[in-house]
C-alpha cells in the first residue's frame, strides 16, 4: 500500500466524520492543500454546509425549552468567535474553506445532539453505503428514518429533508442561471422543466395509493431532487 493511498483514506475519513461530502475533495490538490482556482468548488460546499448548519440549529432550538434555547444561543455566539479566530489567519479561498469545515463540524455536533449522542455519525455512514451521502442527503435524515415507527413519522422526516433539498436545488439553480447567457438560460429552463415533468412521472403514486405508496412517492421525489442538486453542483464546479 503506498503512502498516497493511505493519505487519501485518511483524508476521506476525516472529512466524512464532520459531514463534508466526498465531492469536496476535488477542491484540493494531492498534498491536501486548497487549489488557488477552487473558489467555485469551495463555494458549493460552503453553501451546503451553511444551510445544513442553519437548518439543524433551528431544529435544535425548537426542541429545547426556553432556558435551553437561550443557553444554546450563547453557545453559538461563542462558537462564532472561536470559528472567526481559527479562520482569521488565512484569507481568500483558504478562509472560505476553513469556515466551511468549521460549519460542517458544528452541524455534526448539533445533529448528534438532536438525534442522540453518536447516532448521527453511525447512521450517516450507513446512508453513505446506500448512496445517500453521494447525492447530499443528510445524516440527520437517515437517523430520523431509523427512529420512525408510524407512516406519519416517515412522512415528517421526508418532508423536513425535502424542504432542505428544495432550498439546496434552488440555490445552485440560481447560481447557474446567473452565469448563463440568454440563449443558454432558455435551454437550461427547458431542460429543468423536462426534468421536473419526468420526475413527476417516475415518482407518481398509483391512482388508488395507500399510505406506503405515499411514503414511496415522497421518498422518490426527495431523492430525485437531491440527485438533481448534486448534478447541478457538479456542473457549476466545472
Amino acid at each position: 500500500m503506498d503512502a498516497s493511498s493511505t493519505d487519501d483514506r485518511r483524508w476521506e475519513a476525516v472529512n466524512a466524520s464532520v459531514g463534508l461530502r466526498p465531492s469536496y475533495e476535488r477542491c484540493f490538490g494531492k498534498s491536501g492543500t486548497i487549489e488557488p482556482d477552487a473558489g467555485a468548488c469551495v463555494d458549493i460546499e460552503a453553501d451546503y454546509q451553511e444551510e445544513r448548519l442553519t437548518v439543524t440549529y433551528k431544529e435544535v432550538v425548537a426542541s429545547l425549552p426556553k432556558s435551553g434555547a437561550a443557553s444554546l444561543k450563547s453557545e453559538e455566539v461563542l462558537w462564532i468567535k472561536q470559528r472567526d479566530a481559527a479562520c482569521g489567519k488565512v484569507t481568500g479561498v483558504e478562509r472560505r474553506a476553513c469556515m466551511t469545515k468549521e460549519a460542517a463540524k458544528r452541524a455534526t455536533i448539533l445533529e448528534s445532539r438532536l438525534m442522540g449522542s453518536g447516532r448521527a455519525e453511525a447512521v450517516g455512514r450507513k446512508a453513505d453505503d446506500s448512496g445517500g451521502e453521494a447525492v447530499g442527503l443528510r445524516a440527520a435524515y437517515a437517523v430520523c428514518l431509523s427512529r420512525s415507527v408510524a407512516t406519519s413519522d416517515f412522512l415528517s422526516c421526508t418532508g423536513r429533508e425535502r424542504a432542505y433539498q428544495d432550498q439546496r436545488l434552488d440555490t445552485v439553480r440560481q447560481k447557474l442561471l446567473n452565469r448563463l447567457g440568454a440563449d443558454e438560460r432558455d435551454a437550461f429552463e427547458g431542460e429543468d422543466h423536462a426534468w421536473s415533468t419526468s420526475m413527476s412521472g417516475r415518482c407518481s403514486p398509483p391512482d388508488e395509493d395507500g399510505s406506503i405508496d405515499q411514503v414511496d412517492s415522497e421518498t422518490c421525489e426527495l431523492r430525485e431532487v437531491a440527485e438533481r442538486a448534486a448534478e447541478l453542483e457538479e456542473r457549476f464546479r466545472n
